[in-house]
C-alpha cells in the first residue's frame, strides 16, 4: 500500500534537488510546514548584491488523489503559515490514484489569504466557546492560476520566486 503523504514529500524533495534548492524537512511536524527551502546565495559580489540575502521560504506539501481543487486545513496549521516571518506556500500535488504526480499547484500564503485566515480565527475567538484551532478547519482552494506548467524542479523554483 502506498503512502501518499510520503510520495508527495519525496516528489517535492526530488524537484528541489533537480535545481539545487536545499529542502530541509521538518523533523517534528507540528508547526505547519514540511520543508524549509533555501535558495543558494549568489556568487555575484557586486556592490548591489553583496548584502542581499538568499531567498528562503516554508512549504507545506499536500498530496491527494482528488481533483476537486480544495482541501480542508486546520486553523492551527493555517495560523502558523499566515504569521511566519518568511514567505509560505502550500504545494498541492494531485496523483489521481497513480504513483506519479499528474498535476501540481503552488498557493502562496499572500496578504489576501493571510487576511482571510486571521479574520476566521478572530471570528472564532469572538463567538465560540471552544476555541481549539487544531479542531477547526478552513477550506483552501486552488485553481489553474496556481498550476505548475511543468512537473519539475525548474518550474517549481520559478514559481516560488514569482
Amino acid at each position: 500500500m502506498r503512502d501518499l503523504g510520503q510520495l508527495g514529500e519525496s516528489t517535492f524533495s526530488v524537484w528541489c534537488n533537480q535545481v539545487g534548492l536545499i529542502a530541509n524537512p521538518s523533523i517534528i511536524d507540528r508547526t505547519g510546514w514540511d520543508f524549509y527551502v533555501q535558495f543558494p546565495i549568489t556568487n555575484d559580489l557586486s556592490v548591489l548584491k553583496l548584502h542581499k540575502p538568499a531567498f528562503d521560504c516554508k512549504v507545506q506539501v499536500k498530496a491527494t488523489d482528488n481533483r476537486n481543487r480544495k482541501l480542508q486545513i486546520t486553523l492551527s496549521n493555517l495560523r502558523q503559515m499566515a504569521t511566519a516571518s518568511m514567505p509560505t506556500f502550500y504545494c498541492f500535488l494531485e496523483f489521481d490514484n497513480k504513483n506519479e504526480v499528474q498535476n501540481a499547484f503552488l498557493l502562496h500564503v499572500d496578504n489576501e489569504l493571510v487576511y482571510r485566515i486571521l479574520k476566521k480565527i478572530h471570528q472564532i475567538e469572538q463567538t465560540q466557546e471552544h476555541k481549539n484551532l487544531s479542531k477547526k478547519k478552513m477550506t483552501l482552494t486552488y485553481s489553474e492560476q496556481h498550476r505548475l506548467e511543468k512537473l519539475d524542479g525548474e518550474n517549481l523554483k520559478q514559481n516560488l520566486l514569482k
